[in-house]
């Protein structure tokens, strides 16, 4: 117990040290969704979902309290009302094809894997992806893109202004091992939603509204668990956390 206590706080003095030494003022990181288990590091790369949380323009609140209480009911229990994009969630290819599964029919193997990181910020709004940024998409499962923008959250341009990706690249990952394209904005595309279109047609996944990627390792595979809520519904919201 004292072992881990040890090195959860010298990790954690260590990287808000770093925080504070860097020119950035938007850096995405919460040290609390640091864990540690055995030799295994867990990051937890979910937005808390809580009442009135910040949504897609359009989309309905959340709504999230506390109906029963433990004094008077003699039990705890909260209502929640949600659409199933808000906050972090997964794509299914129902999202945006006619004919597309539900995304409780998605075989519950291709929610998880070995993973890469791929650091894409500082390259404008409009983003290129070439095959010789690519790690080795025949070896890899999930690809995580950071953009940046997750440093935006709360703020009133995060889900306006966000970077989009060419849709050249999907074409790269077609055929491939790929299972799901994580992402720490609110998407990669905009209306008539090309990236998502191409993606989800290929039977790949996509996540959205990812946070603490600055706590992931860029290049070095890593495994990453992404599982969604058992819902009929073309997306839901996820709890994905990284295993270093």
């Amino acid at each position: 117990m004292t072992e881990y206590a040890y090195i959860v706080i010298y990790t954690t003095y260590s990287r808000i040290s770093q925080i504070k030494k860097s020119n950035s003022a938007e850096i995405d990181y919460l040290p609390q969704n640091i864990y540690y288990s055995g030799m295994n590091q867990w990051i937890d790369l979910t937005r808390l979902m809580e009442d009135d949380m910040p949504v897609y323009p359009g989309d309905n609140p959340v709504f999230l309290s506390q109906n029963c209480f433990l004094t008077d009911d003699k039990y705890n229990n909260s209502l929640i009302t949600t659409g199933m994009h808000s906050g972090t969630h997964i794509d299914g290819p129902r999202h945006l094809l006619e004919n597309g599964l539900f995304l409780y029919e998605i075989p519950p193997e291709r929610f998880s894997g070995k993973a890469v990181l791929l650091d894409v910020s500082g390259r404008g709004r409009a983003i290129g992806i070439k095959k010789t940024d690519m790690p080795d998409i025949q070896t890899i499962d999930i690809i995580v893109f950071r953009t940046g923008w997750g440093g935006r959250w709360g703020k009133g341009d995060y889900f306006t202004d966000y970077p989009v990706f060419h849709e050249s690249w999907v074409e790269i990952i077609c055929g491939s091992n790929i299972k799901m394209i994580l992402f720490d904005s609110p998407s990669p595309d905009r209306y008539p939603f090309p990236v998502h279109t191409g993606i989800l047609s290929n039977g790949i996944l996509i996540g959205e509204n990812l946070t603490n990627l600055d706590s992931l390792p860029e290049r070095s595979s890593f495994e990453l668990y992404a599982f969604p809520l058992k819902v009929k519904a073309d997306s839901a919201p996820a709890r994905i956390l990284a295993c270093l």
